[in-house]
Parts: structure tokens; C-alpha cells; sequence
């Protein structure tokens, strides 16, 4: 009996190992004739195909060599994440019926891109964007790429780790994505959004027409800084020779200037936050709230901007959640009118933005023919102080506010944002001159 027990299992064991190469072999095959399909446009190779005990599938050492760009596409592994072994044996049959796994991942273990195309993607319109609100008012980083920055902070650009995952809740009633994105030294990125397409089934041809239609019960951004913004506080710091409260402050006044050049007002709320992530960067967290229709949300849309006032966003600085996200469109408005003098504010709270109050003004940029008195020279500028004056920046900028103080080498404004304030400072060499404003 023990015989008979011993061979029926060493037939099963022999029989699992046969199948499983069957199954490396035809994953292997796909491969090849991928390769094949790839080769005008470049060489895909890999070095083996292996099956984890976890059900995961393995693709390791896999190089791609394009015709037409310089340099090599690495990666020391791709990953199928099933939920386990019989699950990913059965993953071709289900494929091939049209019908999705119930959760399924893919991750890509130690990717190199090559630098340069690393470089044009620094170039690129949005990522020009971030990199001038990480790097405002720090003149040894003026108009760098986001290469430049990281090689003057000494971070290399490390391989980095992808993740793609979703779950498929009871027959096709919610769904839930998640990505993750670990890129050294610059920190990790985190996305997670809760789909209910309600399709009652996971076949392909009924669940993909719901997704497209699904409510989007909720959408999470998060990212944790891994040394990208201390080293760049650092470095902005020393070379700028201020103190860290009177960088900030500087700081805070180039960030805004940066969002007025793109059109957009950060509100209190907004620039609070801000304020206390550079204080202390560890992580940044944006969620959005349910939304009925996003697709039809976002139908005629020329720009992703219109979406602010139609969505709940909600931001968390380091743990500590600080309250809907408000970011305006549309000009910014100039000092207000002789008659509507700005509201005098607790001198405490102007240090740092405060909640907003329904619409009011803002005092970031002068509106077009707004009132302005002569120019004040520098030695009477300690005699101004507490009235509005308009700083006109060497770039062209004007900056109106109270004037908080004048020093041998620099001013404080406090100014106005929809119904908060912020103190900002400006350095002498940076300003063109100042004016009285009437």
C-alpha cells in the first residue's frame, strides 16, 4: 500500500514538473515570437523564464536594444503577480476565454532608462513646470532641467521599481488599481483609485464597457521624499547665505510667481500646506472624492485644469490633514480700492496662510491699470512700512503688498490670497525698484 502510495505520488510530482515546464516552454515561445514582431524596430532578449512559489512568473535579465534611440532598455526583472501557482496556470485559458482574473500584477524590478532619455523627458513641458516650483527663487538652480538639479544635488538616477496591480471585488461590482513607483533618492510615488463598474460578471466583452462608464468612488496620489527635498533645501540655503525661515519666505513668494505664470492661484489652504511640507518633507498625500461620470466629467475639456472646480480634492501634509485643495483659475485681481482696504489680520497667523473666507481677493500680481505712486528709494523705505507698496522684480514681476520691513539687503511683503495671507521676502538684488501704491 505504502508502495502504491509512494509511486502515485512520485507520478503526481513528475507530472506537476512536466507541466510546469510545458508551461515555461510555452511562455518562452510567446517571448520568442514577441522578439520577432519587435525586431524592426529593435533586439528583445531575456535570460530565463522561472515560476515562483508564490505564483508569481518571472521574465529576468530582459534587454531591449531600439534602431532608433541611443542606449539600452534593462531590467533585472518582470514580474507576473498572480494569486497563486494554479491561479497563474490557469491564467492563459482564462485570458483566452475573454475573462479577467479575479486580481492580477505586474512589477518591474531594477528598470534603467537610459540617460538620455531620461534628459528629454526633463524637457518636457509639465515636468519644466514642477522643476521651476522646486527650485523657485534658488538662483543656482535658474532654469535647470530636473537633470541638472539632481546632478548638482549628487543624487544619481538610480534604477527604479514599478508596480501594477487591480482587484476584482465579488462579480465586476468595484475594482481597485494601484501603482507604485520607487525612484531612489527622489522618493516614492504611490496611486490608488476605487472603481464601481457594477457589470456583474468579469468577462472582457461586459466589463470593459462598464469600467468605461464607472463611477470613480475614489482616487489617492501620494508621494514620500526619500532626501530629494532636503538636499535641495540644503543646498538652496547655503548658497543663497540666508538663515532657513528667511529662505522659505523667499521661497514661498518665487513658488507663487510660478503659479501666476502659469495662470493659476494657490490659495491658503494650498500654500499652508506647501509651507509645512518644505518645513519638514516627508510626504504629500491629494484624494480626490467620488465622482459620478468621470469620463463625461472630462469630455470638452481643453485643459485638466478645468476639472479643480468640479472635484473634491483633500490634502494631507506628512499625516496631518489640512483641508481641500484650492487652486484657482482666471487672473489674479491687484490691491484692493481706497475705499476696501485690505482686513488687518493677527499678526501670528500672517506668517503663515491661513483658511480661506469666501472669494475675496488676491494680492500676488497687480491687476492691469491698477493705481501706482512713485518710486520710493531704498533709504525711505523703513518710513513705508505698514503701507501697500508695489515691488517690481528685475524679471518684470509685480509683486503689491504690505510692506512688513525693509532691511540693508532685502523686504517683507505680506500678501493677500483669497481671504488668507503670506509673508514673502524679496532680496535687493532682485528688485527693480519700488513704488508707493495710491
Amino acid at each position: 500500500m505504502l508502495k502504491q502510495v509512494a509511486i502515485g505520488g512520485a507520478v503526481l510530482v513528475l507530472a506537476g514538473l512536466g507541466y510546469h515546464q510545458y508551461e515555461i516552454g510555452q511562455i518562452e515561445g510567446s517571448l520568442d515570437d514577441l522578439a520577432a514582431e519587435l525586431r524592426p524596430l529593435g533586439e528583445l532578449d531575456y535570460s530565463r523564464v522561472r515560476i515562483g512559489v508564490n505564483g508569481h512568473l518571472h521574465v529576468e535579465g530582459l534587454r531591449f536594444d531600439p534602431h532608433a534611440l541611443p542606449g539600452r532598455l534593462q531590467a533585472e526583472r518582470i514580474s507576473l503577480e498572480s494569486e497563486s501557482i494554479p491561479e497563474l496556470l490557469r491564467l492563459r485559458r482564462t485570458l483566452a476565454r475573454d475573462r479577467l482574473p479575479r486580481a492580477l500584477g505586474v512589477s518591474v524590478h531594477q528598470l534603467r532608462i537610459p540617460a538620455t532619455w531620461s534628459r528629454a523627458n526633463a524637457n518636457a513641458p509639465l515636468a519644466r513646470f514642477f522643476t521651476r516650483l522646486d527650485t523657485a527663487g534658488c538662483a543656482a538652480l535658474a532654469d535647470s532641467d530636473h537633470t541638472r538639479v539632481l546632478d548638482r544635488l549628487g543624487l544619481d538616477r538610480p534604477p527604479v521599481d514599478l508596480a501594477l496591480s487591480y482587484r476584482i471585488e465579488g462579480s465586476g461590482e468595484r475594482m481597485e488599481l494601484r501603482s507604485e513607483h520607487h525612484a531612489g533618492g527622489l522618493g516614492i510615488f504611490h496611486t490608488r483609485m476605487e472603481l464601481e463598474p457594477r457589470a456583474g460578471t468579469r468577462n472582457l466583452d461586459r466589463l470593459a464597457p462598464a469600467l468605461l462608464e464607472a463611477p470613480m468612488r475614489e482616487l489617492t496620489f501620494e508621494y514620500r521624499d526619500a532626501g530629494y527635498y532636503a538636499s535641495l533645501q540644503d543646498l538652496c540655503i547655503r548658497e543663497s547665505g540666508m538663515a532657513a525661515e528667511p529662505w522659505r519666505e523667499h521661497h514661498m513668494g518665487e513658488w507663487l510667481q510660478v503659479w501666476a505664470d502659469a495662470g493659476l492661484q494657490p490659495g491658503p489652504i494650498l500654500t499652508h500646506g506647501y509651507r509645512e511640507f518644505i518645513a519638514n518633507p516627508e510626504s504629500v498625500e491629494i484624494r480626490v472624492g467620488r465622482v459620478r461620470e468621470p469620463l463625461r466629467e472630462t469630455r470638452g475639456m481643453d485643459s485638466p485644469v478645468q476639472l479643480l472646480d468640479q472635484l473634491d480634492l483633500r490634502l494631507t501634509v506628512n499625516g496631518e490633514r489640512i483641508g481641500p485643495v484650492d487652486l484657482h483659475t482666471g487672473n489674479f485681481v491687484g490691491l484692493p480700492e481706497e475705499d476696501q482696504p485690505a482686513p488687518e489680520q493677527d499678526p501670528t497667523a500672517a506668517e503663515t496662510a491661513t483658511l480661506p473666507a469666501p472669494d475675496s481677493g488676491t494680492e500676488t500680481a497687480l491687476a492691469p491699470g491698477a493705481p501706482t505712486g512713485g518710486i520710493l528709494a531704498w533709504e525711505a523705505l523703513p518710513g513705508h512700512v505698514d503701507r501697500y507698496a508695489i515691488v517690481i522684480t528685475e524679471r518684470g514681476h509685480r509683486r503689491p503688498g504690505r510692506l512688513l520691513e525693509a532691511g540693508d539687503d532685502h523686504l517683507r511683503l505680506r500678501q493677500r490670497l483669497h481671504g488668507g495671507f503670506i509673508v514673502i521676502r524679496l532680496q535687493r538684488d532682485e528688485i527693480r525698484e519700488v513704488r508707493a501704491a495710491r
